[in-house]
């Protein structure tokens, strides 16, 4: 009897190969594919361009707003604590002398060139530590940020939204691309519904959008169950929506 040779079944493909895509058609695929998007990046790390990216888009987002409508919304906060005594006319002047100054415009853009990267690498971390730690998936740090960066691009159209909203109100006050939009704008000492409204506004939408992406990408690069996935990185991101909810209305005023 004639034997057959062996075979050996393929290997099967690590998550995240095949062929590379350029940083434009990743970005592209972002959007109109993100099942596809993640290819070829066990092998090149393209992590730098979403980042930058997203860094000067904050960046323009904080100075075409400065003086239309973030500077006016912390002057009204402002001229609410002389009313109620809690700040000097006179510091008020010092203050709104400063902010309409260079200084005050840099001190508004500045911080988004540090805040941008530290971000991505907090999220990077806990997207390793969620997928690759407790669902034990191949997913170092350098993927994960992969993941961090490349899905937070799905941000911008929401950036764009709000600035456009912010531009015609000339004011930050009562800017929502969620359901938060359609409840009245809570005294700014009611923390409580400040906390309800961020927590709107971090499952609006755009931010659902950002989790099923990140989602897609973390599951197709740790190489485990998209269901799976799903628990973790949606239970981590809840959890950074309620803390950063609850921290934003500690801090209000």
């Amino acid at each position: 009897m004639e034997t057959q040779p062996n075979q050996t079944a393929p290997a099967a493909a690590p998550a995240g190969g095949g062929p590379s895509l350029s940083v434009f058609q990743r970005a592209v695929a972002i959007f109109t594919r993100p099942g596809a998007a993640w290819s070829g990046l066990q092998t090149k790390s393209q992590w730098w361009f979403p980042m930058i990216v997203l860094m000067l888009c904050n960046v323009a987002f904080a100075g075409l707003l400065w003086n239309r409508a973030i500077l006016p919304t912390q002057l009204d906060a402002m001229e609410a604590k002389v009313a109620d005594g809690s700040m000097q006319p006179q510091q008020l002047e010092q203050a709104e002398n400063m902010m309409r100054s260079p200084a005050g415009l840099a001190f508004a853009i500045v911080p988004w060139i540090v805040i941008s990267p530290v971000i991505n690498m907090f999220v990077a971390l806990l997207i390793m530590f969620t997928v690759g730690f407790l669902l034990g998936g191949k997913l170092p740090f350098r993927l994960s940020l992969e993941v961090a960066t490349w899905s937070g691009l799905v941000q911008i159209p929401a950036i764009l939204i709000t600035g456009l909203l912010a531009w015609f109100r000339q004011s930050m006050e009562g800017v929502h691309v969620s359901l938060a939009a359609l409840l009245p704008e809570p005294e700014r000492t009611n923390r409580v519904m400040h906390v309800v409204m961020g927590i709107l506004d971090g499952l609006g939408p755009f931010g659902i959008w950002l989790l099923v992406v990140m989602i897609i990408g973390a599951s197709t690069l740790a190489g485990v169950p998209r269901k799976r996935a799903a628990w973790a990185v949606g239970g981590m991101y809840v959890a950074l929506v309620i803390f950063f909810s609850a921290l934003g209305a500690m801090f209000r005023r």
